[in-house]
């Protein structure tokens, strides 16, 4: 409500009598009290003996619509201090499983897919008188006990100094051992510092159920065929060694970039530094360096090892989730950010590189992949490059810097063409010893490498695809016997 005071009467015997006028606050609805207002008049400084009138004020509250487990939260409304777009009035916490009660009013919080081990941004829009008016606390309950505890507070004390309206965003690193129950988040906007349960005398409460992603490693579909030999026949595909080829730089994103004869090339960003180089370890003429800069955050966590392979160079131990960095970490707060130029940090793309090549097959019949990477870069961590065939995809090694290694995988054509492609996602940083914060560090990777490290990426070689029955060995057929395909060895 507010006061006024309009006139003053002095009576004949010397006391002063004060007419309070009072009336309820516009735009506020629902629930209508009738109250005796001593305390007011006390507030205002006026010495009284009684007070005889009585009005009436509109007072609405909102109140959280969670569990019951969480508590019951509540805020008086005032219709310049809320959270997104609409609001209204309850009598009572609506308590609701799935934090549903209060209805179509909870519009102002955007949580995007929260996964374990990741960083997510969510976006709150709020509602204020003027800039800097509210301050907004958050909660999601990690581990799902029904109660908001230690450690689960995202946000204290955000303010927006922007202006009337706009939106804080909250970064939160969600645990590796986040539940992946659906769970509760709590949000309230208010003039105040409040926690989850205080009552607040301005402000909103927006209670929502999240559902936090579970992650693990990723298992390889085909796998590489050990000690395989390079098929002594006719190959099939085209510029595997990336000898005919004059470009330098090949990422489609990047300003002036070229094509590689024969490739599809698609994903990178407009720092994708992929460009073919010469010579290196056993290579000796030209490969196509697939470099995309710093990985940002992978989940599950990288062990102290960094990646794990087995005999065969396949890796055992690949996150499932990789995130790279885009345009939104170029910019001038991220440290090695260069916005605006095709410097190597920090847009890498929505989407990693990859190598496609079309090739003519034969369905039913059987082919092998023969090809070789060397790392580039990196401080002694073996990195990761994935390739797809028809049959599966898989990960595999790529060895330390200036080291060369060399893979055979077979698959079966189903169709007249077959596409075999090869990813790089980029440099595997190290999480800082728990301290990588990528929204200010362009070189480092949340749950990457223990401190220091970072992984070499992969220049591609030497790529080969044949038929399997190029590999057959004739040389003791009869004289009346099978003849050796074209190109095969008799």
């Amino acid at each position: 409500f507010r006061a006024t005071v309009p006139n003053v009467l002095t009576p004949i015997d010397g006391t002063q009598t004060v007419q309070v006028n009072l009336t309820s606050i516009s735009n506020v609805p629902t629930n209508v009290y009738s109250n005796n207002y001593t305390a007011i008049a006390d507030e205002l400084g006026i010495p009284i003996t009684s007070v005889t009138a009585k009005t009436e004020v509109q007072v609405a509250y909102d109140y959280s619509d969670a569990p019951s487990s969480y508590g019951s939260a509540q805020h008086i409304i005032l219709s310049e201090l809320t959270l997104g777009p609409s609001i209204d009035g309850e009598n009572a916490a609506l308590f609701s499983a799935d934090a549903s009660g209060d209805g179509a009013d909870e519009d102002g919080v955007s949580i995007p897919t929260l996964s374990q081990g990741l960083t997510s941004t969510i976006n709150v829009t709020i509602n204020q008188a003027s800039a800097g008016d509210g301050l907004l606390q958050a909660w999601i309950d990690w581990n799902d006990d029904g109660v908001f505890g230690a450690g689960e507070q995202i946000a204290t004390d955000l303010s927006f100094n922007g202006g009337p309206s706009g939106v804080i965003p909250i970064f939160v690193s969600v645990p590796s051992d986040a539940t992946v129950s659906p769970t509760i988040a709590c949000f309230r906007w208010s003039k105040t510092t409040i926690d989850a349960t205080a009552n607040a005398s301005d402000g909103e409460v927006e209670d929502y159920t999240v559902t936090i992603s579970a992650v693990s490693t990723v298992p390889n579909t085909t796998n590489p065929l050990p000690g395989a030999p390079i098929l002594g026949c006719p190959i099939i595909n085209t510029n595997g060694g990336f000898e005919n080829t004059s470009t330098v730089y090949f990422g489609p994103n990047r300003t002036g970039s070229n094509t590689v004869n024969d490739w599809v090339i698609t994903g990178g960003g407009s720092d994708t530094y992929a460009r073919i180089v010469t010579g290196g370890a056993a290579i000796t003429n030209q490969s196509a360096y697939l470099g995309n800069g710093a990985v940002r955050s992978v989940a599950p966590a990288l062990t102290a090892s960094g990646f794990t392979f087995n005999s065969e160079g396949e890796a055992t131990n690949t996150p499932s989730v990789i995130i790279l960095r885009n345009a939104s970490d170029d910019t001038a707060l991220v440290a090695g950010g260069t916005p605006g130029t095709d410097a190597e940090c920090c847009d890498q793309g929505d989407n990693p590189l990859v190598l496609t090549q079309n090739v003519v097959t034969t369905p039913s019949e059987t082919y092998r992949v023969r090809f070789s990477v060397k790392g580039e870069g990196g401080n002694g961590s073996s990195g990761i490059i994935k390739i797809d065939t028809p049959d599966g995809y898989a990960h595999v090694e790529v060895p330390a810097a200036g080291v060369t290694r060399s893979y055979t995988f077979e698959f079966t054509a189903a169709a007249t063409a077959s596409s075999i492609s090869f990813t790089n996602y980029g440099h595997f940083y190290s999480d800082n010893n728990g301290f990588c914060d990528p929204n200010t560090n362009g070189y480092c990777t949340l749950n990457g490498l223990p401190d220091g490290q970072y992984t070499s990426e992969a220049s591609l070689h030497d790529v080969q695809i044949a038929p399997v029955s190029c590999a057959t060995d004739y040389s003791d057929a009869p004289e009346n016997g099978p003849v050796a395909p074209a190109g095969g060895t008799t």
